[in-house]
């Protein structure tokens, strides 16, 4: 590839960054990465109207933490809401510090703000 100029292009992916050689001149530009900041836990009873009861904040869970947890694949972002299972249940508990109730409530964790 060629500039206006007849100067050879050449890019390469650096991860978040990529540099790219116009003619003999290097320029590195970095890609902005949305980066999820909080995750949430929504509280909802098992009741015939399913009322929202009350939310908790995820503290030491990672995003990286979370999709392992859930069996989630690494490029997504968990933007969607994941109903908290028994398999999931130690962990979270762990985090936010309480104690659930699968058998009144239904737990699900949510992300709350992102880049």
């Amino acid at each position: 590839m060629a500039d206006i100029s007849g100067n050879s292009i050449q890019q390469r992916d650096l991860g978040r960054k990529t540099l790219t050689r116009v003619g003999t001149s290097d320029v590195t530009s970095e890609r902005k990465v949305a980066a999820v900041h909080k995750y949430i836990v929504l509280v909802f009873r098992k009741d015939r109207d399913g009322t929202f009861v009350t939310q908790h904040s995820i503290n030491r869970l990672t995003l990286n933490d979370l999709q392992s947890l859930f069996g989630i694949d690494e490029s997504n972002p968990m933007f969607d809401c994941y109903l908290v299972t028994e398999a999931q249940r130690a962990s979270i508990e762990k985090d936010i510090g309480i104690r659930l109730n699968l058998a009144q409530f239904d737990y699900q964790v949510s992300c709350e703000s992102a880049d």
